[in-house]
């Protein structure tokens, strides 16, 4: 029995789930289902029918090919689909025992429903079913999920004030609440020593827990010397806990360090795995660094790893970013060629690249026919082709794709419908935008009212742009830097300085937005509005924002963008600098 006192430090996971998709690799966390579940029930011989005469290395690879092959695939699939059930709120096990708590707990657990947890566990204890620890866990784990420390600290005292020990998880859940939540990595340690005290020797997931945390912190180094002191100690030691630095590293961009933390696995014997090489390719692929990214996978048959829908989707991704399009076609086929299904997420970066080449036919066809075949690409890919089309002022056609969206019955969200009232702004729509916007059920956003207040500015409608801000401001809205930028410019363009200046006197007290002080600051400039300037100045030394040395090489960068710094107007850059240099050295606090 473990006595309270070991809770001292306390200032009052389950296991942490090493999902290796989705620990260290976060770049489609929307998709969670694997190639390799999917093999088990999806008639791969399909796929590989489909390719077994053809070559990749002597066939030109077309949009048009591989659209053919993908629909010939989906329409195979169609019928191996997965179902989960949903869990109805309120429901009840079957049995009055804590395994069968605990079971049910854990599936709301996995589906973020947080109350529906705490619900079952006051009726365990309501109905004298005593929790034991596993379901004691499966409760700290969903506080900690949900971000709600102080409540998990409390059940663990609560825990042990009912006579419950602790096991080697219940440890293991107070290490991630300290090292992803509250980022008290000294906590974290004091917690792994009070686990030697008990006799509760950390494990392998104990350790990996707190590397991940401490490199999520950007505290890369001290995450390698505890690898280090664990290599020491003869502590276990394996891919997953390599593999949180490796991502450390390449999130700083520091590519050659993770490499060479790669080659030091693989020289003690650890062999990293698929998820090590997938954050190695995502990285390498965000740089552009292709030919890397080709020797990775080139390689992957003789370290022993196989590439899945991840690593393709990731280098996919990255080949559309930096404009290589057709490669990135011809990855697809290629992923197609192992008999990798394509994901979700493959069909969105597909759309987007046909998207990004202007190609809105073949991307609504892709679109179109996967609906039909059952393969959902969600509302994401339809965001993705309205987004590009209302960029290429193809107005007509976003409203047209919204229609089909409606037909069909697609729960369309907040960007679908600001996407919508953009394209209507855009052609001077206005009026019907706001009838849009006031039906019931939609629910405006920050980027909502932007665009609405953007427009009307543009429109020379100054007071039904302020209406709108206030609107807004009673939604309990925060305006955010794009709206301070927005309504600095906005009021310059309609030559009201003094209120534009008295706008941004007003935006310190949340904080003092740089981008949003150089746009004032060449809008006065330009217009040679003296009065204004020293108001600004002296406002903000008010306001107590100095005039630093940023504001200073913002003003002489700006007065030297506009022209100022030549023949009679640099009288008028002597009188600025001269006032910001008084207030600078005699009204500082």
């Amino acid at each position: 029995m473990v006595e309270f006192q070991t809770l001292g430090f306390l200032s009052g996971t389950a296991c942490l789930a090493f999902r290796p998709r989705t620990l260290a690799f976060n770049c489609f966390p929307s998709f969670q289902v694997s190639a390799r579940k999917i093999s088990n029930i999806a008639p791969f011989s399909v796929i590989r029918d489909l390719t077994r005469n053809r070559s990749s290395s002597d066939q030109v690879v077309t949009s048009s090919d591989l659209f053919a092959r993908l629909s010939l695939i989906l329409e195979k699939l169609s019928s191996h689909r997965f179902s989960y059930s949903s869990l109805d709120v309120g429901c009840k096990p079957i049995q009055q025992s804590p395994i069968a708590y605990n079971k049910l707990m854990k599936a709301f657990t996995q589906v973020g429903k947080l109350d529906e947890v705490l619900r079952l566990a006051r009726e365990m204890k309501e109905s004298n079913c005593n929790p034991n620890v596993y379901c004691y866990n499966t409760v700290m784990n969903a506080l900690v999920e949900a971000n709600q420390p102080a409540e998990a600290e409390g059940l663990f005292k609560e825990m042990i004030s009912d006579g419950v020990a602790p096991n080697v998880s219940s440890y293991n859940i107070l290490v991630k609440l300290y090292s992803f939540c509250l980022k008290d990595f000294d906590a974290g340690f004091k917690v792994i020593a009070m686990m030697m005290e008990n006799e509760c020797s950390p494990d392998l997931t104990t350790h990996s827990t707190l590397i991940t945390g401490l490199c999520r912190a950007g505290r890369v180094e001290e995450a390698r010397d505890h690898l280090y002191w664990m290599l020491k100690e003869k502590c276990p030691v394996d891919a997953y806990t390599y593999t949180p630095i490796v991502q450390g590293y390449c999130s700083n961009g520091r590519m050659e360090e993770a490499k060479e933390l790669i080659d030091d696995m693989e020289s003690l014997g650890y062999i990293p795995n698929y998820v090590t090489y997938n954050v190695l390719v995502g990285a390498l692929s965000k740089a552009g660094s292709f030919e890397e990214v080709e020797k990775v996978l080139r390689e992957s048959s003789s370290k022993c790893w196989k590439p899945d829908e991840i690593t393709f989707n990731t280098y996919m991704d990255g080949l559309c970013k930096h404009g290589r399009v057709k490669i990135a076609y011809e990855k697809l086929g290629v992923m197609v060629d192992k008999g990798i299904l394509p994901s979700k997420v493959t069909l969105n970066i597909l759309i987007d690249c046909l998207c990004h080449e202007r190609r809105f036919s073949e991307a609504l066809s892709l679109l179109d026919r996967s609906s039909e075949l059952e393969w959902y690409p969600g509302i994401v890919g339809y965001n993705t082709v309205l987004s590009r089309l209302c960029k290429n002022g193809r107005w007509s056609n976003v409203l047209k794709l919204f229609v089909d969206i409606l037909k069909k019955g697609i729960l369309h969200n907040t960007k679908t419908l600001n996407i919508v009232i953009d394209s209507l702004c855009r052609v001077g729509k206005v009026h019907q935008a706001k009838c849009f916007a006031d039906n019931r059920g939609f629910v405006a956003d920050i980027s909502t009212y932007n665009t609405f207040i953007h427009w009307l500015f543009q429109m020379g409608k100054l007071n039904e742009a302020f209406q709108m801000f206030y609107s807004m401001q009673l939604e309990k809205i925060t305006p955010d830097l794009i709206t301070h930028t927005i309504m600095v410019h906005g009021l310059c363009k309609g030559k009201k300085f003094l209120e534009a200046t008295d706008y941004f006197l007003k935006s310190l007290k949340d904080e003092f937005a740089l981008d949003v002080y150089v746009c004032l600051i060449s809008k006065l400039l330009y217009h040679e509005r003296y009065k204004e300037i020293l108001y600004l100045f002296d406002g903000m030394v008010r306001e107590n924002h100095f005039l630093t040395c940023i504001v200073f090489n913002s003003t002489i960068s700006t007065f030297c963008r506009k022209g100022f710094c030549h023949h009679t107007k640099i009288s008028f850059v002597y009188l600025v600098l001269e006032k910001m240099l008084y207030l600078s050295t005699s009204k500082r606090f």
